[in-house]
């Protein structure tokens, strides 16, 4: 053993080419478990092949799967001093709450490799987990002759009538109400909140399902209960390659970024610290987005993609230019005050 780690300090390219990754997969092995709360359907399915899986075999810890990401409930946990979750790949705006609060533990990147990741996907409390798009959906038997192009169609009942859903958060909603009065996608910040709160209330009305989980998405569009919806681009491109009868654009849909976080408290924390590291590997990062259509933090990972996989990406050159990139340190400043006057909005 001794020699071997005396040839690893000295040669670790070469010992990971002759016997593939001695060096992390020592350092990722762990007994027991890891708790992983994660948001359900084929997205969990799919970062079950890429990494949870191949996670086991390699470490020898049990990845547990349970849902959905819940803000409150992570306060309770913590509060309590009962936390249930180790690893809980949160929106960023989840994130950005609960660490004002003092309510995650600090990333361990002495175990983390974070040398290849995109500096958007990095932060005190975790790596990123995906960047994923929200965008506008539709269906094609409604709007066979027409079809919307934007957050201005999407709120013109006129024009475009039908049902319609929106994610009961207020990122990004606030983003398309000022778009869709012609706010440029680049100039948003400082948010004009009043200005996009007033365009929201004169357009609530037409909003019929404000749904919680974007595992509702699937269900919305194939159950035909709505026509227009503002959706996940992964679970878009899902029921298309499904043959559901629906269509999606990038044009003004806003790209987000993930974050594994782990709560303040957690029972398995080192284990969580160990799949955060299995999971930004280039090699498992590229398998995922062939599964499930979503931007990953490593850049090394695109070339390990097939051309059609990448051009189905947010975060791909040709997508993010059309694309509103979020402001997430402007939201860290507001996000308060916005949720508290979002909940009273929305009732």
């Amino acid at each position: 053993a001794l020699g071997l780690s005396v040839v690893a300090a000295a040669l670790p390219g070469l010992v990971e080419a002759v016997l593939g990754r001695p060096v992390a997969a020592q350092a990722l092995k762990g007994t027991g478990e890891v708790v992983v709360c994660t948001w359900g359907g084929s997205y969990t399915e799919s970062q079950r092949k890429a990494f949870f899986d191949p996670f086991e075999k390699e470490s020898g810890i049990r990845v547990r799967t349970v849902g959905t990401p819940d803000v409150a409930k992570i306060q309770a946990m913590v509060q309590n001093k009962a936390v249930e979750w180790d690893l809980v790949d949160a929106e960023a705006q989840m994130m950005l709450r609960l660490g004002a609060q003092d309510m995650l533990e600090r990333a361990d990147f002495s175990i983390i490799p974070k040398a290849d990741l995109i500096p958007e996907a990095v932060s005190d409390w975790g790596i990123g987990s995906v960047a994923y798009g929200y965008v506008l959906g539709w269906s094609t038997k409604t709007y066979a002759q027409k079809e919307p192009g934007g957050w201005k169609d999407f709120f013109d009942a006129g024009a475009f009538p039908g049902r319609r859903a929106m994610y009961a958060q207020p990122m990004p909603n606030l983003e398309f109400a000022l778009v869709s009065e012609g706010a440029p996608i680049d100039k948003l910040y400082p948010l004009d909140v009043d200005r996009a709160f007033k365009i929201l209330e004169r357009h609530k009305s037409l909003v019929n399902v404000w749904y919680k989980s974007t595992t509702q998405i699937p269900t919305l569009m194939r159950g035909e209960e709505v026509d227009l919806i503002a959706a996940t681009n992964g679970r878009m491109t899902d029921l298309v390659k499904s043959g559901a009868p629906v269509k999606w654009t990038y044009n003004q849909g806003a790209w987000m970024q993930s974050f594994w976080i782990v709560p303040k408290g957690a029972k398995n924390r080192e284990n969580a610290m160990k799949l955060m590291a299995f999971y930004a590997r280039p090699e498992n990062e590229a398998q995922f987005a062939q599964l499930f259509p979503n931007g990953v933090p490593n850049r090394k990972a695109y070339a390990l993609m097939p051309k059609e996989t990448v051009a189905l990406l947010p975060t791909s050159p040709g997508n993010v230019e059309h694309e509103i990139r979020l402001d997430y340190a402007w939201w860290a400043k507001n996000v308060d005050e916005i949720t508290k006057r979002w909940l009273t909005f929305i009732g």
